[in-house]
């Protein structure tokens, strides 16, 4: 895989943003962004869950790409592999761990641009179904994974998991042809 296939510059007014998988350099950097969003009550990020899931990462058994401005990383999507969620598709899939955008960095399409790049990252590996989560009152994360491509597949009460609104998430997936 090369990281200059799904490298992307996207100029605004004052920045340019560049997309790209993420390199081991780069998970202590992750972390300190997912970890600034930890309060978020949209977002749902035990101590014990991101535990694993960066464990996962540094043993190469799930992926990330980022958006990155100077040297700073603004924008994470992390992504898995295989039986994740077997509550959704009984055969190997995708499925995105989480997205996240610093403050700052937001409602200017780079969520979207992560999701994309995470659902090609996926499609690369040979999985078509692509799912992904989110809280159902976050019309900024639905924004964003319906224009990557996502279609609404089930909503269900989730009172582990979310704990302000109506306490349901909804999963999106996309489905994803092979070349």
């Amino acid at each position: 895989m090369s990281i200059f296939a799904i490298t992307k510059a996207v100029s605004s007014m004052d920045s340019k943003m560049a997309f790209r998988t993420a390199v081991a350099g780069d998970m202590t950097r992750i972390e300190s962004l997912i970890r600034s969003e930890k309060n978020n009550p949209l977002v749902w990020m035990p101590d014990k869950v991101l535990r694993k899931h960066f464990q996962d990462l540094a043993d190469g058994k799930a992926g990330a790409v980022v958006a990155v401005e100077g040297e700073e990383i603004v924008g994470v999507a992390s992504y898995e592999w295989g039986d994740i969620k077997p509550q959704f598709s009984k055969e190997p899939h995708g499925y995105i761990y989480l997205i996240i955008v610093k403050d700052g960095f937001r409602n200017l399409g780079r969520g979207t641009q992560l999701a994309k790049l995470a659902t090609q990252e996926l499609a690369k590996k040979g999985y078509s179904k692509i799912f992904a989560e989110r809280q159902v009152e976050n019309a900024a994360s639905e924004r964003m994974v319906k224009n990557a491509g996502f279609q609404d597949f089930k909503t269900f009460y989730d009172p582990d998991r979310r704990t302000a609104g109506s306490r349901k998430t909804t999963v999106g997936i996309c489905t994803v042809t092979q070349d």
